[in-house]
């Protein structure tokens, strides 16, 4: 069997960390290490406090860093320190999901050359109330010459429709040559996949649920709390994504073909609205038949696939 490296970048969650670092003990009892590494937090006494109630737990290690990383060179850190076959990203305010060690196990002796593994997730409140779960409909193997893996790769809204960028499965080897970047904020985990599909891997994503991530909602509002900066982040992230890439991969035959459209999607986030009513058939059609999301999903944010559909017609 192939053993797993759970890490768990964190800051100043010294509860919810507990409850992340039991979800993987009790969903995952075939885990190869659970990693902890501390950026240097106000709450790190009670963290420690919080490792004395785990020692009776086998290959549970925790790290503490003299000064603040960043969550980047965090990241980064942990993946370093792995020694398993595959590693897992998990924020301090996640849980894994219930069996996600079976399902990922059964998924990898199935698939042995897939190097990385995404899957659904779930947004829950702070008393793990369940808000909503995103997630495809059929397993699905893709990359970035064909329509999902462009989608993917473009990262499209239909992209946290199916998948979270941050709880990813990656062969620990991968990420020896590839890492997370602190240039572009909290865009790195967008970023490294994208890396990724451009040096031509495939994807695996997965219809199960993978991680649950805990949110301080406002049902009242049906939204949560610092929604309105994290859009703006997400924003300026994306800028810092597309400066990077048009550096780095400018001579990159798949960047070259995807430049002008994700300058669109990364830079105005603009569409061409006239022509929304001529292929709107399409689009529901192409939703419809390949069943790739829910139907209620899709009425939320048509628009936007109106001019991802665009795009891809044209390839």
């Amino acid at each position: 069997m192939n053993n797993i490296s759970y890490l768990i970048p964190s800051y100043n969650r010294p509860d919810m960390l507990f409850t992340t670092i039991m979800s993987i003990i009790n969903n995952d009892p075939c885990y190869g290490e659970i990693l902890i590494s501390d950026d240097n937090s106000p709450s790190v006494n009670e963290i420690k406090t919080l490792e004395s109630r785990l020692v009776n737990h086998r290959n549970i290690k925790f790290f503490y860093n003299k000064v603040n990383l960043g969550w980047s060179d965090n990241r980064n850190k942990l993946v370093k320190l792995a020694k398993s076959d595959y590693v897992f990203l998990l924020g301090d305010d996640d849980l894994l999901s219930k069996n996600f060690g079976s399902k990922i196990h059964s998924i990898i002796k199935e698939n042995p050359n897939i190097k990385i593994l995404c899957g659904g997730y779930e947004i829950i409140d702070i008393n793990s109330n369940s808000y909503y779960k995103r997630s495809i409909t059929k397993d699905r193997i893709t990359n970035i010459h064909n329509l999902l893996g462009r989608e993917i790769f473009l990262f499209s809204r239909i992209t946290m429709w199916i998948m979270h960028p941050f709880s990813i499965l990656f062969k620990r080897e991968l990420l020896k040559e590839f890492k997370y970047n602190k240039e572009v904020d909290i865009a790195d985990d967008v970023l490294l996949l994208q890396e990724l599909m451009l040096n031509d891997l495939d994807v695996y994503i997965s219809s199960q649920i993978f991680i649950s991530w805990r949110r301080n909602i406002n049902k009242n509002l049906k939204t949560y709390s610092g929604l309105s900066q994290h859009k703006n982040s997400i924003i300026q992230s994306k800028l810092l994504v597309y400066k990077y890439l048009n550096q780095t991969y400018k001579n990159n035959t798949n960047f070259k073909k995807h430049k002008k459209y994700l300058s669109t999607v990364f830079i105005s986030n603009s569409g061409n609205s006239q022509k929304h009513g001529m292929i709107k058939k399409k689009i529901t059609n192409f939703v419809v038949r390949f069943k790739l999301l829910p139907v209620d999903t899709f009425k939320q944010t048509i628009n936007e696939i109106f001019c991802r559909i665009m795009y891809n017609l044209k390839q």
